[in-house]
């Protein structure tokens, strides 16, 4: 998969770029690994898919449950180290990856996702020092699209904001975010 770059004609010089991570800077591979565990447990990978949306998606993200909890809930039975290694091993760059190794203006990162996963990744990954600021979901205790997920934004006219999600871009808009949707298209 590969995206354009953003069109940054509109950034003030020195605005800050706002990135997404999963499925921009690094790719998403959480999807397809909920659908092969819920076949693995018996309930369908859709239905762990709807499962993970419904019940556990935001407590986990915004740390009202332990990793512990969440890979029993959704994976009861099997061995959460495990699990956590192949979910680990599937992440690669991203469609804005060689964007964020090119760029040399300022850049933050604000992430539905556990910053005991999540830094670790970008150090693997050799991007975690080309961020000014990563807003972690699990530290702010709050998950994109909530307006608490964006108050680090709001209000702020030197920045610009990038989402993979249309849910997400719609949120940052209608909190005054001059947010934009990555568009990835196959290679």
């Amino acid at each position: 998969m590969t995206a354009p770059g953003p069109d940054l004609s509109a950034l003030p010089d020195g605005g800050i770029v706002v990135l997404d991570v999963h499925g921009v800077v690094i790719n998403n591979p959480l999807p397809g690994f909920l659908r092969e565990i819920g076949e693995r447990v018996g309930i369908g990978g859709d239905e762990l898919i709807r499962r993970w949306r419904a019940r556990w998606r935001l407590p986990f993200w915004e740390g009202a449950i332990t990793d512990a909890e969440m890979w029993e809930a959704i994976a009861p039975g099997l061995d959460a180290v495990e699990l956590r290694d192949d979910l680990e091993a599937r992440y690669r760059p991203g469609p804005w990856f060689d964007f964020v190794i090119g760029h040399d203006g300022p850049m933050w990162l604000l992430s539905n996702h556990r910053t005991t996963w999540l830094l670790p990744r970008l150090e693997r990954f050799g991007v975690a020092d080309r961020f000014e600021r990563i807003l972690v979901s699990d530290v702010l205790a709050a998950a994109k699209p909530s307006a608490a997920a964006f108050a680090a934004l709001q209000g702020r006219d030197d920045l610009v904001f990038f989402d993979d999600s249309q849910c997400n871009v719609d949120a940052a808009r209608s909190f005054g975010i001059d947010a934009h949707l990555v568009e990835i298209t196959a290679r």
